[in-house]
């Protein structure tokens, strides 16, 4: 199995098939226009719209070798607009974890307060979680590596999750190697 077939439809061109939770498949022109049907140079990319009081996420399973220790997994994405993380401060979590560091669960799926939170679940140890943050309206390749994947089961879930807020977070692609 090839790091590419982890990930199932990852570029949306299957609609929103494989992928379960938030979010619609729309199609974007490069300069942003938006239309809910395929049309000549415009890409489908997942929609996401934030709630501006509950996270929101977006999830796979995952099958994978076995005898794999980690799989980086990149996410193209951009924020709209008129994207904005909530400041209500009870609408966001405790979990203040900086930027780009890693960390083990035994159970739950915490919440952090940056942009982009990737979660795989079913790994040794519980779960491992990464969080980034991004900025602008530019178009964003995210990278997270997932470590600790060897274990018997080689099916895990891969889980991108969004803190409350306003507007819109376009995904372009989400892909491994």
């Amino acid at each position: 199995m090839q790091a590419e077939d982890y990930i199932k439809n990852g570029d949306f061109k299957q609609g929103k098939m494989r992928w379960i939770d938030d979010g619609r498949v729309v199609f974007l022109s490069e300069n942003g226009e938006e239309l809910n049907q395929e049309q000549d140079g415009y890409i489908p990319v997942l929609k996401i719209s934030l709630n501006s009081t509950k996270y929101s996420q977006i999830s796979q399973q995952l099958k994978h070798q076995a005898n794999i220790s980690f799989m980086n997994v990149f996410v193209e994405l951009k924020p709209g607009s008129n994207y904005a993380k909530s400041q209500n401060i009870n609408a966001l979590s405790d979990t203040d974890w900086a930027p780009g560091d890693s960390w083990r669960a035994w159970i739950g799926v915490p919440k952090t307060r940056n942009d982009i939170t990737t979660m795989a679940q079913g790994i040794k140890g519980g779960f491992i979680f990464q969080s980034k943050n991004f900025s602008e309206s530019n178009w964003h390749t995210i990278v997270f590596k997932l470590q600790s994947l060897e274990s018997k089961n080689a099916e895990k879930t891969l889980i991108i999750s969004f803190p409350p807020g306003d507007g819109e977070i376009y995904i372009k692609r989400i892909w491994t190697e």
